[in-house]
């Protein structure tokens, strides 16, 4: 299942700005447990082996979730890319851990020219799930909140040739991508996906 928390953030002001119209929203001690509270439940309703999550703020919101849920889950990843109320991508997933690789530092080419990065890290779990490689990729595109059609575009065609890839690397294993990607079906980056 893939599942964005809608920006899962602590009860730190990482960003210095948290007031009532900033991005970045502090909650109380209390709220922030009962806002893990509710999402842990709604996992546990999804009852799935593997959930993507996007929009969680830090190593601290996974913990926190991790905690609730660790008697279903043996896995817990975040792709943090280390800014401040950044919201990141995490997984968590029956099974054990195999290898864990990360692709955000990795330049990729943008449709008209030139060159940028993942918006946020897309991340890549490798794990057992009962004898079986069960590949999994969590991935939050570009926001169209102000938008970069291009950036996303780039965004879906690298992540395409690293599923690919990885599929051609391991042919035995289940390959899996999900997540927020941002877009419509038959927009232009779905359709990168799709490709070969």
């Amino acid at each position: 299942a893939t599942y964005n928390v809608h920006q899962l953030f602590d009860d730190h002001c990482d960003s210095g700005d948290c007031g009532t119209w900033d991005f970045e929203k502090k909650r109380s001690q209390g709220g922030f447990e009962e806002r893990v509270a509710r999402v842990a439940d709604s996992i546990r309703q999804i009852d799935a082996d593997i959930v993507l999550l996007q929009e969680v703020e830090n190593q601290r919101c996974l913990d926190a979730l991790y905690e609730q849920l660790s008697d279903r889950f043996s896995v817990a990843r975040i792709g943090e890319i280390g800014a401040p109320a950044s919201i990141d991508v995490a997984i968590m997933a029956k099974g054990s851990l195999i290898e864990v690789r990360t692709h955000r530092s990795k330049d990729i080419q943008l449709p008209q020219g030139g060159f940028t990065t993942f918006s946020r890290e897309l991340l890549e779990l490798h794990l057992d799930v009962s004898g079986w490689r069960v590949v999994v990729f969590d991935g939050h595109f570009k926001s169209k909140a102000n938008d970069d059609p291009d950036r996303r575009l780039a965004e879906a065609m690298a992540t395409q040739i690293i599923v690919r890839d990885t599929a051609l690397e391991f042919p035995d294993a289940l390959v899996v991508f999900g997540g927020d990607l941002n877009d419509t079906p038959g927009s232009f980056p779905l359709q990168a996906m799709e490709e070969d």
